[in-house]
């Protein structure tokens, strides 16, 4: 039967029989030039035996794919696709790595599971009860063109408790810093990052270790969290060269602070912060004392605005660099404070990378007759780079192979030398030629370039 359709079409009207043996007519899809297909089925990720975390003996991993499926997994960070390798047998973990999976059913890939695991054999010294957050510069760090957009967590926190910024332009730069280890560096103007979990018990107190380079004498917030409007905060920084702890009930605020000049600006250094849960808290810097107090104790309330380098409001942000952190929901021991700080001290060689003395150039600023060879000394071991074009040299300068430079014209030479992730400031001299007799090159200068060669006499001439 046809009915008028609209527009002079034809709408065709099509019954179904259910024949004797129960089963549906077949409909050909093409009689109505549609095509009928399922949905994809979702697909449920892979999940792990493990959780992201720091681990001293090599864990192994298992994956286990959704029901029909297999996993699919990379170990470089890479995402995965079908071309991915298959899981067949638990993965163990030499060293520390990134591992992502999917589950593969049919060719339909799953959403990924990711998981951190770092593998460091030093680290037995830290204690992992109530460990809720730990950052490494050496693993975990999400960069691209110089920029952290994610700092993943490797506490054991379950979920993890990420670092993360969306925002290109508040995210903070990262690279090798001291003991040829990473941090990130904030800006003290635009650079924050966000805390994934949110902090609720604090009643048995909180500890903090953090190894940082502080740069600004305003007051910086390293790290924060807080409830609505900043109550019941718990935070972290600094104040010019002073050390800051707060610790808020409600809103009732409390802080402890270290001395002037306890914090030395533009040198990485230990500071912990332990609150005890009974009203007193401490703060240390190398792993000694510097300040202690009564402050308010922390409840057990829900703490949403977690923040790491600003305060609750993305105001008072740090500037200076961070390179490792740890985090407890609890006061840890002198025992275990002891431990942590050792692991950090050695690990970041702090006896050693304190200073670095600016380079010596052999030739002091003055007028001089001829070219010449010029030396630059620096401590052993550092790398002296250089700049003759009047610009600030960088870690990207050239550098002074065996420790010298040639001046053939005026020259305004600046060196300066790294060395196990510390910069030196800069050694600067002006050496000034007559500019007759050695001229600068110039790219306008086209003039021919005349060259008169003499060939040497050798011995008597034979006649």
């Amino acid at each position: 039967m046809t009915n008028k359709a609209p527009y002079g079409s034809t709408w065709t009207n099509l019954f179904l029989r259910r024949p004797k043996n129960g089963l549906c007519s077949a409909i050909l899809a093409s009689s109505l030039g549609l095509i009928f297909s399922a949905p994809a089925k979702a697909v449920d990720p892979p999940t792990f035996n493990l959780n992201s975390g720091t681990y001293v003996t090599r864990p192994s991993l298992v994956i286990t794919p959704a029901p029909g499926a297999v996993a699919r997994f990379t170990d470089d960070g890479s995402p995965v696709t079908t071309a991915s390798p298959q899981y067949t047998t638990p993965i163990t973990i030499s060293l520390s790595r990134q591992i992502r999976s999917a589950s593969d059913l049919s060719g339909t890939l799953s959403a990924e599971n990711i998981i951190n695991l770092a593998v460091d054999q030093n680290s037995i010294a830290i204690p992992r009860n109530s460990l809720s957050l730990w950052l490494r510069g050496d693993f975990g760090p999400e960069v691209a063109s110089g920029k952290l957009s994610k700092w993943n967590d490797v506490s054991g926190a379950n979920p993890p408790n990420d670092a993360s910024q969306v925002s290109s332009g508040s995210q903070p730069d990262f690279g090798t810093a001291i003991n040829y280890l990473g941090a990130a560096k904030f800006d003290g103007t635009n650079d924050w990052m966000t805390l994934t979990n949110s902090v609720t018990d604090l009643t048995a107190g909180a500890s903090v270790f953090a190894v940082i380079k502080p740069e600004s004498t305003s007051t910086g917030i390293l790290m924060s969290n807080s409830a609505s409007a900043g109550a019941d905060r718990f935070a972290i920084g600094n104040s010019n060269t002073q050390a800051v702890a707060q610790a808020y009930s409600g809103s009732t605020a409390s802080s402890v602070t270290s001395p002037n000049g306890s914090l030395v600006q533009s040198k990485f250094q230990i500071v912990d912060y332990v609150h005890d849960g009974a009203g007193n808290a401490t703060i240390n810097i190398n792993g000694e004392p510097a300040a202690s107090g009564a402050v308010q104790n922390l409840g057990n309330t829900s703490r949403a605005l977690n923040f790491l380098g600003s305060d609750f409001a993305n105001a008072n942000l740090f500037k200076g660099q961070l390179a490792e952190i740890l985090v407890y929901q609890r006061k840890v021991s002198e025992a275990e404070r002891g431990q942590i700080v050792g692991y950090l001290y050695s690990k970041y060689q702090l006896d050693n990378a304190q200073s670095l003395a600016a380079p010596i150039i052999s030739v002091p600023t003055g007028s001089y007759d001829a070219p010449m060879t010029v030396a630059i000394a620096a401590d052993p071991d550092a790398v002296i780079r250089y700049s003759t074009d009047g610009n600030n040299p960088t870690i990207s300068s050239p550098e002074a192979i065996n420790g010298q430079v040639r001046i053939n014209f005026t020259t305004t030479l600046k060196a300066i030398a790294f060395k196990n992730g510390m910069t030196s400031g800069i050694s600067t001299s002006t050496i000034t030629l007559d500019p007759v007799r050695w001229p600068a090159p110039s790219a306008s200068d086209t003039s021919p370039l005349h060259l008169n060669l003499t060939s040497p006499t050798f011995g008597t001439p034979i006649p």
